[in-house]
């Protein structure tokens, strides 16, 4: 049994993001929501070669193979870089218990209507997810960036 694992560091005005497996970091900046990482997975990798498009990712059978995870092996690939942030931004680090169930633009519409409580928005995004079905692990993180 493996897990996976998204993390980000932040120091002076710089991030660095950890990232194995199929959780998640996205970036807001304005209207703009950008998927940072790849999920190191079957479908995602089907969804490079073109074989598959990115909205069927989610309801693919193949959907929960893994390609890399923590706790398989002694050792494990990590992808990691470097994320610029601006003041204002705001970063979702996910499971697939949210993104698969809940698309892109929908959690573009959560964050981007900003109530002001960062926890509202990750219970609203969570709901969503569980009203979808919520089959898996729904956990998220939502950071602003409020200076650097």
């Amino acid at each position: 049994m493996g897990t996976t694992l998204v993390a980000v560091y932040f120091f002076n005005s710089s991030s660095i993001v950890a990232h194995v497996g199929d959780s998640r970091l996205y970036r807001l900046r304005g209207q703009t929501l950008e998927q940072v990482t790849e999920d190191h997975s079957l479908v995602w990798e089907q969804y490079k070669q073109g074989l598959i498009a990115k909205e069927a990712l989610s309801s693919s059978p193949h959907k929960n193979i893994v390609t890399r995870a923590l706790g398989i092996q002694p050792t494990v690939d990590v992808d990691i870089q470097e994320l610029e942030v601006q003041q204002g931004d705001f970063l979702l680090l996910c499971s697939d218990g949210l993104s698969d169930l809940v698309r892109d633009e929908e959690m573009l519409g959560v964050v981007s209507q900003n109530s002001g409580d960062l926890n509202d928005d990750c219970n609203n995004l969570i709901r969503l997810a569980n009203f979808r079905g919520g089959k898996d692990n729904i956990t998220l993180l939502l950071i602003q960036i409020d200076q650097l």
